[in-house]
């Protein structure tokens, strides 16, 4: 790793969500003691109402098992859920797999030249224009 930053907006999006009574829950395909070092290291750790990580859940995205794991682990209510990501397959792929809603964000490590199928785009990967959360 060479630089680790947060994305414009992220803090406030996840501070404005959380104020208005939103669940927020992290799943991610890393290493526990990776992700947690890196969350605390950027101060946003305490914003997460839950982080499901592959290596503790056993298995990953997209796999459906790890959205039931997420909802039987935190209590997550998928009925009003949005994944957002920024990876066609593990991301996106696998929130139409169980049928919720998505947002994709085309980031600098998002991977290039594969189609993308979520119920919204952002192709400039401005944070703020997710769906939902300044409403």
């Amino acid at each position: 790793m060479i630089h680790i930053s947060l994305y414009e907006g992220v803090v406030e999006i996840l501070q404005t969500l959380r104020e208005r009574g939103k669940k927020v829950f992290l799943l991610s395909n890393g290493q526990k003691t990776f992700i947690e070092a890196e969350l605390t290291m950027l101060g946003i750790l305490p914003l997460f109402d839950g982080i499901a990580i592959s290596s503790e859940a056993g298995v990953s995205k997209p796999d459906p098992l790890f959205y039931r794991y997420l909802v039987e682990h935190y209590g997550a209510d998928l009925r009003s859920a949005i994944m957002i990501g920024n990876d066609p397959r593990t991301d996106i792929a696998g929130a139409l797999t169980i049928g919720i809603d998505s947002c994709y964000i085309r980031t600098a490590s998002s991977p290039h030249d594969t189609t993308v199928e979520s119920t919204q785009s952002i192709w400039d990967g401005d944070l703020r224009k997710i769906p939902g959360w300044n409403a």
